[in-house]
């Protein structure tokens, strides 16, 4: 196995589809790039985190130690902030979800690390069937039954010239971490170069 050097945290897609649609199999489908799918770029992402509550539990005639069990697992809020452009597609969502007269309206979503430098162990990136990745996955991350807690536009300021940052917080109902064979169209790239 060749050696895999930690990257930056620089490099990085964000896909999220509504969640009647399983997002692995949205991705990979190129139909999928539609009204109902939000991708891009973001400056940053914060918040992948996941905390699983342990409970103590004093068993009677043990007195050396305390029983420990798993209860629940917790997740904070990620937190994505994007430059503002025309495309108001995270404001419809969050008008969509507040306004909606049907189901509300929760996302799933995707965000892929990679690497352009080559550190992971090539000179050059991978070629991955994924439309919008030009660069080489490195770890990926899952997260399902987002809605959009907070929405923030950006602070405006006519005497500093800074990009106009809008955030968007979601609540979720789970993150996992994945394998890189489990995002669509890097498994048997991956496989194919022995990693």
């Amino acid at each position: 196995m060749p050696l895999i050097n930690p990257v930056t945290a620089a490099n990085f897609h964000v896909f999220m589809a509504n969640e009647e649609s399983p997002i692995l199999g949205a991705i990979s489908a190129a139909a999928a790039f539609t009204t109902d799918m939000l991708t891009g770029t973001f400056a940053s992402v914060e918040g992948l985190d996941a905390q699983l509550k342990v409970e103590d539990y004093e068993e009677g005639g043990l007195n050396t130690d305390v029983r420990r069990f798993a209860t629940r697992a917790a997740y904070g809020t990620l937190t994505f902030k994007r430059g503002v452009t025309p495309n108001p597609d995270l404001w419809d969502w969050q008008y969509a979800v507040l306004h909606g007269s049907g189901n509300v309206i929760r996302k799933s979503g995707l965000i892929v690390l990679t690497d352009s430098s080559g550190a992971t162990g090539g000179d050059t990136p991978l070629p991955i069937a994924l439309p919008v990745l030009d660069r080489t996955p490195v770890a990926a991350w899952t997260f399902r039954g987002a809605l959009p807690s907070k929405l923030t536009g950006p602070k405006f300021n006519a005497s500093a010239s800074e990009i106009a940052i809008e955030t968007l917080e979601i609540s979720h109902q789970g993150l996992e971490r994945l394998g890189l064979a489990m995002v669509p169209g890097v498994g048997d790239t991956l496989a194919a170069i022995g990693l």
